[in-house]
Formats: C-alpha cells, sequence, structure tokens
C-alpha cells in the first residue's frame, strides 16, 4: 500500500486535520507496511559511485536492492578468493598466488610476481623490448645474427643447401688463394681405356710427391707430355 499522510490541518486547531486517533492508525499502518516490506512510493535510491572500477549496484526494483555477486573468474579459480570477515565485518580479498608466465609454445617458465625475470643473451645474441600499452603490445625480441658470435662453432655438418660460401679467408690457417693454387689442377678428360702398358703401371700405381711445406716456392717439373 502506499504511504498513508497524516492531515494536520491549515492552521492549529482549526478542526480540519485527522484527530488522534485516526493519526496514530495512519502511523501504525505505515510502521506495519515498512515491517512488511509492502510499502510503496518511497524515495528510495541506490547508486554505483566513483570513476574506476565496475560497480556492485544492479537496480532497485519496487523496494529491492540488487547487488552484483564478487566472485573470481571461473578460469582462474585458483588464484584469488573473496570471504566475508565476520571480525572486521568487511568483505576480504585473498591473492592466493600471482604470477608471470613465458612460454615458446612447448616449455613454459612461471615466475612470482614478486620476482625479477632476467633474459640473457649470449655471444651474438641481441636481445631489445618494445613496450605499447595502447596497442596491448608488450614484446621481447632476440635476434641471433651469425655475424654477431665472437666464437661461433657448429656442433654437426653444415647443410649450406646448395648456396655459396664467399668472401673466405683462411681454412685451418691457410690462406684461401694459397689453397686454391695447391688444389686447383685440371686433369683434363680422365678416360678408362688404356692404349699402352705404361699407361696402366700409372693408373695402378699411387705417385707419393711429398710434403708440400711452402706451396707457394716449391715447382714440380712433370717433364714433357707426348
Amino acid at each position: 500500500m502506499a504511504f498513508q499522510e497524516i492531515n494536520v490541518g491549515l492552521v492549529a486547531n482549526d478542526g480540519t486535520g485527522d484527530d488522534l486517533r485516526e493519526a496514530f492508525i495512519k502511523i501504525n499502518q505505515n510502521f506495519d507496511s515498512i515491517t512488511a516490506g509492502e510499502i510503496t512510493g518511497a524515495a528510495t535510491n541506490a547508486e554505483n559511485v566513483g570513476e574506476y572500477g565496475v560497480g556492485v549496484f544492479k537496480e532497485l526494483a519496487d523496494n529491492t536492492l540488487s547487488f552484483y555477486k564478487l566472485g573470481v573468474h571461473p578460469d582462474y579459480m585458483d588464484s584469488m578468493s573473496i570471504e566475508y570477515d565476520p571480525v572486521r565485518d568487511q568483505l576480504m580479498f585473498y591473492s592466493k598466488q600471482s604470477r608471470v608466465q613465458y612460454t615458446d609454445g612447448v616449455g613454459s617458465l612461471i615466475v612470482p610476481a614478486d620476482k625479477f625475470t632476467t633474459i640473457v643473451g649470449t655471444q651474438g645474441a641481441y636481445i631489445s623490448f618494445q613496450a605499447n600499452p595502447e596497442i596491448d603490445l608488450y614484446q621481447i625480441t632476440v635476434d641471433s645474427q651469425l655475424y654477431r658470435e665472437s666464437a661461433p662453432r657448429i656442433s654437426a655438418t653444415l647443410d649450406a643447401q646448395g648456396n655459396d660460401i664467399v668472401n673466405v679467408g683462411n681454412i685451418n690457417d691457410i690462406d684461401f688463394d694459397a689453397l686454391g693454387r695447391i688444389s686447383g689442377w685440371d686433369f683434363g678428360q680422365i678416360i678408362g681405356n688404356r692404349t699402352s702398358i705404361i699407361d696402366w703401371i700409372v693408373n695402378q700405381n699411387d705417385v707419393d710427391l711429398g710434403t708440400f711445406t711452402d706451396p707457394e716456392v716449391d715447382n714440380i717439373d712433370f717433364g714433357t707430355f707426348v
């Protein structure tokens, strides 16, 4: 029922207002309605205040104030809890664990929030950081170029995949040009037919030319080929 207003008349004792009995009947009925939650038309309102955060007030329907229930995201149930503390008479938020996780798609590194993570690059690895909160970008780039390596080594056979290796200096401390002069012989066309016993003997026996200690000054005279 609606609030019952008591008529107090225009001026004191003018006889136009409610008498005492009628006035107190209205008062009692108003209190009964409030206690029973039946009163309508009462000036009741509620709102969420503050500039930041998510409001907990949902709506006012008749005489019922509705609020959103506070809860932890179902995907992270083990990360936080919300409990009522009867001693302090307040809601308490408990963070059971807070962490940062790094992954390369296979392995993962989980670091507690109160610890620092150090990213270390070895030899030629170059590490850079980029942060742009406006586009939600937090990026760590590891650039490992072979030319940055101070002491490059390989642990398996190097496969050049058919590509050239250019601008070579030394191989086993031998200048590459000198190495080319040692191995750059042209033996012409090798054929399997022998036309004399001499050809056959030469083909069947190894020739030891000794040790080349100074390829730039040693000369070999094979005589005249006829």
